[in-house]
């Protein structure tokens, strides 16, 4: 009787430390690090004179530094090309179209909820930025400066690897020069694309 006891005790035992043991082993703590990603989408403009042809196709790559689980700060460098065309006010007439490009460097402060190893998280920030625009026929770039805020969702089905979706509405300071007629040119963008965990 005293043995069956004992062997009872020794399996109890062996299966607690068995199951403290697959417990321990199936419980991580995913840290935050850094990521980049690649985004692709659609970015409109305010201009009077790109509304009939505001849609562009914008890319972008960012670098996100976590500062804490929910705060970090990001770098973008992105591209559009929009066409801006003016017309006579009396007659309609067209009087110059040209595509013009506008490449940006911009920093923003993010943050982010739940903490790091959910798998979606909401996120918004706000930041400045460098703009250059390209005006390819007449042969000038102007660099302005401007402002941005921006909102979206990380879908991570991997600790290293998840999906990205964002809208973002940029306040850049206009160039100044026709075509473009926006002392303040607003755009906006909306993108999906992939995000790497290091």
């Amino acid at each position: 009787m005293r043995r069956e006891r004992f062997m009872a005790a020794a399996a109890v035992a062996a299966l607690s430390c068995g199951a403290g043991s697959a417990y321990a082993q199936g419980v991580s703590v995913i840290k935050c690090g850094p990521s980049m990603a690649a985004s692709v989408g659609i970015n409109g403009n305010g201009d009077r004179n790109g509304e009939e042809t505001s849609g562009g196709r914008d890319a972008a790559a960012t670098v996100e530094v976590p500062l804490s689980d929910r705060r970090s700060v990001r770098g973008e460098a992105g591209v559009v090309a929009w066409t801006f065309r003016e017309h006579d006010y009396l007659t309609s007439a067209l009087l110059r179209q040209e595509r013009v490009e506008v490449k940006r460097v911009t920093v923003s402060a993010v943050r982010r909820a739940p903490d790091c190893g959910a798998p979606i998280r909401p996120y918004t920030g706000f930041g400045v930025g460098v703009y250059r625009y390209r005006f390819p026929d007449q042969g000038v770039a102007v660099t302005t400066g401007g402002l941005h805020g921006i909102a979206g969702v990380d879908v991570m089905p991997d600790e290293r690897f998840g999906f990205t979706a964002e809208i973002g509405i940029h306040a850049i300071n206009g160039p100044r020069r026709k075509p473009v007629f926006s002392t303040v040119l607003w755009s906006v963008r909306a993108t999906i694309g992939a995000r790497f965990l290091f």
